[in-house]
């Protein structure tokens, strides 16, 4: 399943309330769900000083199997302390169906979270008998998307989620 989105959060400030300067921690991206089924990573949280915090997403659910089975998205991440707090958006379900119990026929990774910043990539879909690795996120704090594997023992990883980002626009007033 596709991973969730991180948070943003989004403030006017007075220089005098950032004072001469804040620590800036930009939250790395989760990491990709192992080629085995693995599930994926919680992104990190992006900080502002202690004025800001978003929080990252989680990482989609992994399985590796060969019955029919649906898998949940990663949840979108919260923020905090912002005059505007947006939460990242929820990762897609990952599905796989199959014939009989013993051989899936047809996989479909989930697409991965939208953040403010973006929409999330898409997850690779097919009934091909291979495997295909997940998209990773692109725009800042977007999820990565889940991979797809039918009939292949290496299986593939999903895509890692994007790191964060801090924008700041300082006004003397």
């Amino acid at each position: 399943a596709g991973g969730g989105a991180g948070a943003t959060c989004i403030e006017l400030f007075l220089a005098a309330t950032i004072g001469a300067n804040q620590t800036v921690t930009i939250g790395a991206g989760g990491t990709a769900g192992a080629n085995t089924g693995g599930t994926g990573g919680t992104g990190g949280n992006t900080t502002f000083g202690a004025l800001h915090t978003a929080g990252g997403g989680s990482g989609g659910t992994g399985i590796a199997g060969t019955t029919d089975h649906v898998v949940t998205g990663g949840a979108g991440g919260t923020a905090s302390n912002g005059a505007l707090n947006i939460s990242g958006g929820g990762g897609l379900f990952g599905l796989g169906f199959a014939s009989d119990a013993q051989n899936v026929v047809a996989t479909i990774g989930g697409n991965g979270g939208a953040s403010f910043w973006g929409g999330g990539p898409p997850g690779p879909t097919g009934s091909a008998a291979s495997a295909t690795a997940g998209n990773p996120g692109l725009a800042y704090g977007t999820g990565g998307s889940g991979a797809r594997n039918r009939d292949q023992a290496a299986g593939a990883a999903g895509g890692a989620g994007a790191a964060g980002v801090v924008f700041v626009l300082e006004f003397v007033g």
